[in-house]
């Protein structure tokens, strides 16, 4: 979707105001959480890029028990399976966070929301989102109507959730969370996926 600038440059590490949208990230959960561990993803051929780019990827700064470590996986392996790998080092819930979502996210309000909710996961949604596009009404080759950047009214997921470690009896590790776990989870009425909605977003 940001091509040409991902044909050489991994999409996490495409710049966001001056920094890579990777550590932007970092930043954000590290402004929230201590002592906390990330665990981070990426495909096994990208790796001295990734470590080219965010300084001591592979490292912590033990005063704050602040910690995060980058994973080569094999290109058939997939977010879900990522996080199944690492299963016994994510305790009994999760933050996942996409690296390419930069929205506002209240974590400590997410997890607060989880915990109440006994949920399977709980995801970060927002409202009202314009789609980037103008939509474009077609009968018969001819452009009818025309409506630029219009909002949609439905709930947006913000690629941001806080999971529970019971999710990993539901997939394998070819499986990512936004294409498969969670439609399958919704499918199955497993446990019930519960709605949070930032106001700030």
């Amino acid at each position: 979707r940001l091509r040409p600038l991902t044909e050489h440059l991994p999409k996490a590490l495409l710049p966001y105001m001056d920094i890579p949208a990777l550590q932007e990230v970092l930043n954000r959960i590290h402004a929230w959480a201590k002592p906390h561990v990330v665990h981070i993803s990426c495909e096994a051929s990208k790796l001295p890029i990734f470590r080219g780019y965010i300084p001591n990827l592979d490292g912590g700064d033990y005063e704050t028990g602040r910690f995060w470590r980058i994973y080569p996986v094999d290109s058939d392996i997939n977010n879900f399976g990522f996080a199944k790998q690492i299963a016994q080092y994510l305790g009994e819930n999760f933050l996942l966070h996409y690296c390419d979502e930069f929205t506002p996210v209240d974590f400590g309000k997410l997890l607060n929301a989880h915990m109440a909710s006994g949920a399977l996961a709980t995801l970060a949604v927002s409202r009202d989102l314009p789609v980037d596009y103008g939509i474009v009404e077609v009968k018969d080759g001819h452009v009818l109507a025309f409506k630029e950047k219009v909002s949609v009214d439905a709930a947006n997921w913000l690629g941001v959730g806080i999971f529970s470690s019971r999710v990993f009896a539901h997939g394998n590790s070819g499986d990512d969370f936004a294409r498969d776990v969670i439609p399958r989870l919704l499918r199955s009425g497993a446990l019930g996926l519960v709605q949070f909605l930032d106001s700030r977003v």
